[in-house]
């Protein structure tokens, strides 16, 4: 998937583009690929303005760090955090993203996507 060109850095292109360029075993290089298969899958369904999580200075000071580290845990409670709260707003994209608790998360970024 490319997402070049001009991308919303609040939307899922630009968490995706946020995550881009980090070595195999990174914590950024598994949120890349996490977020570029829920691309795949839903494109901009229920994106809420997540790439706001990504592109944070929090969430960018994790993404070096390798997957197997408390880094990893530390961006899924990031990211489940926001889905909690736009799931208490009541859209769409909160229900989903808040059905993914952050151990989960954590699993899927070491194991999966690493």
């Amino acid at each position: 998937m490319d997402a070049g060109g001009e991308v919303d850095p609040n939307s899922r292109l630009g968490a995706y583009q946020a995550t881009g360029g980090y070595r195999e075993g990174t914590v950024g290089f598994a949120a890349h690929q996490a977020i570029g298969q829920i691309y795949d899958m839903a494109g901009t369904i229920g994106e809420d303005q997540i790439g706001t999580v990504f592109n944070s200075d929090a969430a960018r000071a994790l993404y070096d760090q390798p997957v197997d580290s408390p880094a990893s845990r530390q961006l899924a409670e990031m990211e489940y955090a926001y889905w909690a709260e736009q799931n208490e707003q009541g859209t769409l994209g909160g229900w989903m993203g808040s059905a993914v608790p952050p151990a989960t998360r954590d699993w899927l970024q070491q194991e999966v996507f690493r």
